[in-house]
């Protein structure tokens, strides 16, 4: 589901200690984030936020949230674009929209004016709820990838690989309060001929 969302325009594992190992179809002798890493990241990242204590103590008749988003902080050693770190929020958003979670709980996800406009110029996206009128942001999405990189012998004859491992955390701030209302991560590790989630 959100592959198609995603590709148009961030959820942990209920458990929260479980770990998932997905391995890439292709061979790559690179390790940077790719596209289907990040839609991992924003399907996780959307599954935990589903299922967080704050999320299960909202409901469809709770006071309204509307969460803004800015596009994720790059901290790791990776080049990744300003549109792919916009790509990862929005996607998030969409996700939370498109799943009837923000419905469920009464939370509009809306991105900054300037960058509703850009978008909307290019036809991103259409009649989405992020197009919402009502812009009165109550709490703050934000985002940040970190890694680090480490060189690895490989035995036999592969010689040495090289290996990143990502740690991306999203959090959730009531603007008034300052109260850290939701923070989770997805991990990930990135190796010259696959990858791995936790």
């Amino acid at each position: 589901m959100c592959a198609t969302v995603c590709a148009a325009l961030l959820i942990f594992a209920l458990s929260g200690g479980g770990c998932e190992t997905a391995t890439a179809p292709e061979a790559s002798r690179t390790s940077r984030v790719r596209l289907g890493d990040m839609n991992v990241v924003v399907e996780q990242t959307v599954a935990k936020l589903a299922g967080s204590d704050w999320m299960a103590a909202r409901g469809g008749d709770s006071e309204r949230v509307v969460i803004g988003v800015e596009a994720v902080e790059n901290r790791s050693s990776d080049v990744i674009t300003r549109s792919e770190r916009w790509y990862m929020m929005q996607s998030v958003a969409n996700e939370v929209i498109s799943s009837g979670l923000g419905r469920a709980r009464n939370v509009s996800v809306v991105i900054p004016a300037a960058r509703l406009e850009a978008a909307s110029r290019r036809g991103s996206f259409g009649d989405s709820a992020l197009t919402a009128r009502d812009r009165n942001v109550t709490h703050s999405l934000t985002a940040t990838i970190e890694s680090i990189t480490r060189s690895r012998t490989e035995g036999g004859a592969g010689g040495e690989g090289r290996e990143d491992f990502y740690s991306v955390v999203y959090r959730v701030v009531d603007l008034e309060s300052g109260e850290l209302v939701w923070e989770d991560r997805v991990e990930f590790t990135r190796v010259a001929l696959g990858r791995s989630f936790s």
